[in-house]
């Protein structure tokens, strides 16, 4: 048999096609703004609470690993990061 002998994926993909397919469907309803206007504050300071305690344990996982660069952050020039013009004195840039 040739080494170059082409898959037969469209037998993979007829045995089980929920697991084989060219495309897959995702269902996305509403926007992040949307999910925190239907949340109560005590939720949304929940999840915020959670959402710091993950950034943490991230941060300090990645420094365990020695992936934390060590340093001051600089700004970057409007220009160079895409900030549209009128977004720019919302911002303060110039």
């Amino acid at each position: 048999m040739s080494p170059f002998t082409r898959f037969p994926w469209g037998e993979v993909v007829r045995r089980q096609p929920d697991r084989w397919r060219d495309k897959r469907e995702v269902e996305h309803t509403g926007t992040i703004e949307h999910r925190l206007s239907q949340m109560t504050y005590e939720e949304r300071l929940k999840d915020a609470q959670e959402l710091g305690e993950r950034v943490r344990r991230v941060l300090r996982e990645a420094a365990e690993r020695g992936q934390i660069i060590e340093g001051e952050a600089t700004e970057v020039e409007a220009d160079r990061i895409g900030v549209p013009p009128s977004r720019r004195a919302a911002r303060g840039i110039s």
